[in-house]
């Protein structure tokens, strides 16, 4: 029996709902009902761009959705998810799924008394290597981990400082392999172009023993995205911009150099396995695992509980930066 298409909105017409407008209409179990956003001239444009409807007002799109895309900026995500909610519509809200942690429990709160699903835009847990990595291992045990993201100066994010623009998504990946509580935190952070910090790295102590290490910049020549997890005989590297990465283990064995086998020292040998992710479309893969949480009655993949601990730690890091600086 073919499932109910999920009347489907979007609230924000910017650089980022852009990208949801054009995924949603690729989704064949979505109905896109039309758009909203506070800049009526913007949305109409963009409405008239994919042949779909500008709504007036928010709450007349609401009554027409049974789930909503918030890709607005980060300081609007809790007004409008409270209203949202209360129009009993599933969200997808993009990262960070608020700028403090008391206005993500609120969120978790009312969704689970309304039953309703929340998922965070965690791009990165469907970046194909990440998916591909983690299916072939679905259990890791990292004791040391180093993020990098850099990009490019860009005005469109300065809305929210450096950690909540950029290293959020490292520290939801981070989060995601590391099963274990944060012991310590350490940070540093600078302004350099704009009122926020703009260059910051963190070094983060785990209750089990794993150090991770993370630095975001948006003040880079070049774009970097990688991330690279150190585990017993094991190192792994991944390119999240190419969807490529290597995977080095350590073998103990007294024969003849195994296949692979890159390096031999006394009785051990470093293997390598080239790591080659096929291409997919990370937010079209995020909004189909959404709205298949809606339909099979499923916890989504980065529930809002995933996205509020995210923001805990972002907190954590910015409190730590400002400490110094007193």
């Amino acid at each position: 029996m073919e499932k109910k298409k999920i009347n489907f909105g979007i609230i924000g017409t910017g650089h980022i709902g852009n990208y949801h407008i054009q995924q949603a209409l690729n989704i064949k179990i979505i109905n896109l009902v039309g758009v909203f956003d506070i800049v009526s001239k913007q949305a109409n444009k963009i409405a008239k761009k994919y042949k779909i409807k500008a709504f007036n007002s928010i709450d007349e799109l609401l009554d027409k959705c049974d789930a909503v895309s918030i890709a607005s900026p980060a300081q609007t995500h809790y007004m409008i998810a409270k209203q949202a909610l209360k129009h009993s519509c599933h969200l997808f809200i993009e990262k960070p799924i608020t700028t403090n942690v008391e206005e993500a429990q609120k969120i978790i709160e009312i969704a689970y008394r309304l039953n309703l699903k929340v998922q965070v835009g965690h791009i990165e847990r469907f970046n194909p290597i990440i998916v591909d990595f983690t299916q072939q291992y679905n259990k890791v045990s990292p004791l040391f981990i180093e993020s990098h993201r850099l990009a490019p100066f860009n005005i469109r994010g300065t809305d929210t400082n450096v950690i909540l623009d950029l290293m959020i998504h490292d520290i939801d990946l981070i989060l995601f392999f590391v099963n274990s509580e944060i012991k310590k935190v350490e940070a540093s952070g600078v302004s350099v172009l704009s009122d926020s910090f703009d260059l910051v790295n963190a070094r983060l102590s785990f209750q089990n023993g794993c150090i991770a290490n993370l630095t975001a910049s948006r003040i880079s020549d070049k774009p970097l995205r990688k991330l690279r997890l150190f585990e017993k005989n094991k190192y792994v590297s991944m390119d999240l911009q190419t969807n490529t990465g290597s995977i080095y283990n350590v073998l103990n064995s007294q024969k003849a150099s195994p296949k692979g086998s890159i390096l031999k020292l006394k009785n051990k040998h470093i293997l390598l396995k080239k790591l080659v992710a096929k291409p997919s479309n990370a937010l079209f893969e995020e909004l189909v695992s959404f709205i298949n949480s809606i339909q099979n009655a499923k916890t989504p993949t980065v529930s809002a509980v995933d996205g509020k601990k995210a923001i805990e730690l972002a907190m954590l890091i910015k409190d730590k930066i400002n400490e110094q600086k007193k």
